[in-house]
């Protein structure tokens, strides 16, 4: 079985529109309160059980990935990015781990199928959320 990496995304665009008339330092403030916002339980919560609801993968791999998070045994990253619509902040959580190839091929079905979305307040702004698993064999 190869090692596959089952990743958890969750990302929120802050539109241009809002941060183009704040200074450097305002602006690198309200994507810190973006970041911790998308820490978020409920939403991989939410995430998980559509995993789940796919039955592709074996009920080991999903309590693997929800204890190794849950537990912080996990790796992680956030950032961010400046894109046309405004600035990309994004969180990723993974763990890796052996699945048969036949789960590698289900990637596509795995994003579209565990893709949840939810609303966030920051600093008096609605921002959207959108956060999915996505399942990619390690190099």
């Amino acid at each position: 079985m190869p090692r596959a990496r089952l990743t958890w995304y969750a990302e929120s665009v802050i539109p241009y529109k809002l941060i183009k008339d704040i200074d450097e330092k305002e602006r690198e403030k309200l994507i810190r309160a973006v970041e911790r916002k998308l820490i978020n339980k409920d939403l991989a919560k939410s995430c998980i059980n559509k995993l789940r609801e796919l039955q592709l993968i074996g009920e080991w791999l999903v309590e693997l990935w929800y204890y190794e998070i849950f537990e912080d045994r996990k790796d992680d990253a956030t950032g961010y990015n400046y894109e046309k619509p405004g600035i990309n902040v994004w969180r990723a959580e993974w763990i890796t781990t052996a699945v048969p190839s036949s789960v590698l091929e289900k990637d596509e079905e795995i994003v579209h199928r565990t893709r949840t979305y939810k609303s966030i307040r920051v600093n008096n702004l609605e921002l959207r959320v959108v956060a999915y698993f996505t399942i990619s064999e390690e190099d």
